[in-house]
């Protein structure tokens, strides 16, 4: 599930209703000091772990609160089912609950002392009496089936929802209503918030500025996230165990109850058994990082935290545990080394491309700017937010008309001693070439390295609708060589072994003579390096299986290897490794196979990307007998 958008009221300084759309996989906030980008995330945060707004961010004007605060989230991508009560599962779509689009839309009111919860959807309630079905037990469902002679409808006379269902098709006999509250005192709801918020996504906020208390709201250390993380895997056996605590608390209240009743018999139904469900969260809150000497990672510098946090963003990647989850970063490059910066923007770009997570980050960094796909960047002002959608949705017709905006915030490229831009397809290229450069022997002959770090050489990623209509024209006035990089699956569809300046004067295209960049790894070399991450000693997996299904999977014919899909490949070999087959090569692979599989193509692409990094000679020739080596000798003589 993801935030497919978000309006909010009355937090901090929005005194009139903010509304943002977010991209299903990551979205840049980007704008001048107190333009509300920080105002977005504290919104959200709220929405998922708040219990009543905190004084500081309660919007004033004059000094006196306005009226009313709120935080609307609408949710995209709603799971198929979800188990409302202990009898069956159900959908949303089932109980009337989404959107005619077929959305989640909740709204969480903080205006009073305690938030109210506002399901907005046609959701029906009894004419009579105004009450939801969702309300009534099902000894009162089937007491109304049979009132209304509808029994024949009842498809499972043992679930709830089955009950709802035969009862909704009786509409004449309710009323509908625009939104439905879930909060209300009067109804018998907790059973079914509590499972809702189950499905909903996790959400972990990590605010730029020093704290001093480990355990703050706002999620500095990637502990709270982590532990997060772990109890979200565990949801449904943490279920099981919490009924069975649960069960036997409650009969050793009632056995103390009883021997009350025999001392005192006036007393004996005064006290019964209240609030026994465990808050496992709150159990694990004290959970933290320390160094060998005790000290807390909230008291160590504003650097080391964020190193920490690439960290734990990177070991999510690499991680098999799946869950659905939101992280909103304030500023990450803040802190960075200038190389760090790019390493984090990356790592986040990687972590939400596999499905699954979702990422909302703020930042004053033009270099954030630059390596984000132009949809994905939100230009916040005091009164509006403006953003570039391919399908016409944004607030601006084109890429290019955002760009003075964003320039007149960041300066983007107001300095420079580029002397060529090398346009790639996606962060994931800018990685893996920058690793290949950096290795000393890549350095030795190419010299590249050096020139990214000194800025002579510059890659911009132009994927999908990319970062090309904001780059292109401000490219033509900087009179430097631009070479554009495709995938060998992208046209134009002439494949050069050699590239030359005149032919296109200071513009090049070049198209690799294989699939994509994977393929300019050996084969041997893919193989080795996903045994070694994926088969370590505790993994769970056989490295000797792993590696007869890579060998398997990825053709041994050089020409098939080279237009195979190696992503892909790979994450099916993974999961016949693991005892969860899926091999598209036998059939039809269903939906929820292909979410796996691009969760999994995602992580190879990680490792693979990093993989450039350990080239030794051998690969190197490899590399160069593609024409990905004629285009780094044409970018040597470029930058020299």
């Amino acid at each position: 599930m993801i935030i497919k958008s978000i309006r909010y009221l009355g937090i901090k300084g929005a005194s009139k209703p903010v509304e943002i759309f977010l991209d299903p996989a990551t979205t840049v906030l980007c704008g001048k000091n107190d333009a509300g980008k920080s105002t977005a995330l504290e919104a959200m945060n709220l929405f998922f772990n708040g219990k009543q707004i905190p004084e500081p961010l309660v919007t004033k004007i004059n000094g006196i609160a306005i009226e009313s605060s709120w935080v609307e989230i609408v949710f995209d991508d709603v799971p198929s089912d979800i188990v409302i009560d202990s009898t069956a599962k159900t959908t949303l779509a089932d109980e009337l609950l989404l959107t005619p689009e077929g959305m989640l839309r909740i709204k969480r009111d903080f205006t009073g002392s305690k938030p109210k919860t506002t399901i907005i959807a046609p959701h029906p309630v009894l004419a009579e009496n105004q009450t939801s079905l969702l309300e009534l037990k099902i000894k009162d469902l089937k007491n109304l089936v049979s009132e209304w002679g509808i029994g024949d409808r009842v498809a499972d006379h043992r679930s709830s929802g089955a009950y709802r269902r035969a009862l909704y098709t009786e509409m004449d006999r309710f009323i509908l209503l625009d939104e439905y509250e879930l909060s209300n005192p009067d109804s018998d709801l907790k059973d079914f918030v509590a499972r809702l918020n189950d499905v909903l996504p996790s959400f972990s906020l990590f605010k730029a500025e020093q704290v001093s208390n480990e355990g703050e709201s706002f999620i500095q250390s990637p502990a709270t996230a982590v532990v997060e993380r772990v109890l979200k895997s565990h949801s449904e056996s943490l279920g099981k165990v919490t009924k069975m605590i649960i069960r036997d608390m409650e009969i050793q209240f009632r056995a103390v109850a009883d021997e009350l009743g025999r001392i005192a018999p006036s007393l004996a139904t005064t006290f019964h058994p209240d609030d026994l469900k465990p808050d496992w969260k709150k159990a694990f809150s004290k959970a933290s990082f320390v160094d060998h000497m005790g000290v807390p990672l909230s008291m160590r510098g504003s650097g080391m935290r964020r190193l920490a946090l690439l960290s734990f963003f990177r070991a999510q990647i690499g991680s098999n545990m799946s869950s659905n989850h939101i992280y909103a970063v304030e500023e990450p490059e803040v802190f960075l080394h200038p190389k760090l910066q790019t390493e984090i923007w990356s790592t986040l770009f990687d972590l939400s491309s596999g499905g699954g997570q979702q990422i909302i980050l703020t930042t004053h960094s033009p270099n954030f700017v630059r390596l984000a796909p132009v949809d994905s960047i939100r230009y916040i002002t005091d009164d509006s937010v403006h953003w570039y959608s391919p399908g016409g949705m944004g607030t601006v017709a084109s890429a290019s008309d955002l760009l003075p905006l964003i320039q007149s915030s960041l300066g983007v490229l107001s300095d420079h001693n580029v002397k060529c831009f090398l346009l790639v397809e996606g962060s994931r290229d800018i990685e893996s070439l920058t690793r290949l450069f950096s290795t000393e022997i890549a350095e030795k002959e190419f010299g590249l390295g050096s020139a990214v770090d000194d800025g002579r050489l510059m890659m911009l990623p132009i994927g999908g609708c990319g970062a090309t209509s904001i780059w292109s024209g401000r490219l033509d006035s900087l009179d430097r060589t631009v070479i554009q990089l495709l995938d060998g699956d992208k046209p134009p569809y002439e494949h050069k072994s050699e590239y030359s300046l005149e032919e296109d004067g200071f513009c090049v295209t070049a198209k690799l003579d294989v699939r994509e960049l994977e393929n300019t790894l050996p084969r041997n070399r893919v193989i080795e390096i996903l045994t070694e991450t994926w088969g370590y000693a505790g993994s769970g997996l056989d490295p000797q299986a792993l590696e007869a299904q890579l060998e398997d999977f990825l053709p041994q014919d050089e020409t098939h290897y080279s237009i195979c899909d190696i992503p892909t490949s790979c994450a099916e070999a993974f999961y016949m490794a693991s005892g969860s087959p899926i091999d598209s090569r036998s059939g039809t692979v269903s939906d929820d196979d292909r979410i796996r599989i691009r969760d999994k193509e995602a992580k190879v692409k990680y490792i693979l990307a990093r993989a450039f990094g350990q080239c030794d000679a051998n690969d190197l020739n490899y590399i160069k007998a593609t024409n990905l080596g004629s285009l780094l000798k044409l970018l040597q003589g470029l930058v020299a």
